[in-house]
């Protein structure tokens, strides 16, 4: 899990960069609260899971399916 965490942060840091990633952004933070939830991070995994539904409850509307899925 150490290399793939590696390689998510080095991905959050490109798509930080680019405008119009929330797509992305969202998906790589998953991956990322989704590792920290299995080694048993699980304060580092609900912060990130709170910034993804930030993120979704901005962009979205408030009755999206994409939203709950950001809770599972």
């Amino acid at each position: 899990y150490e290399k793939a965490m590696e390689y998510y942060e080095m991905l959050l840091e490109i798509l930080e960069s680019r405008p119009e990633n929330d797509d992305e952004m969202c998906m790589c933070l998953n991956n990322m609260a989704s590792i920290h939830r299995v080694n048993g991070k699980y304060e580092e995994a609900i912060r990130l899971y709170e910034k993804i539904l930030s993120m979704n409850e901005k962009r979205l509307m408030w009755n999206d399916p994409e939203i709950g899925l950001c809770l599972m």
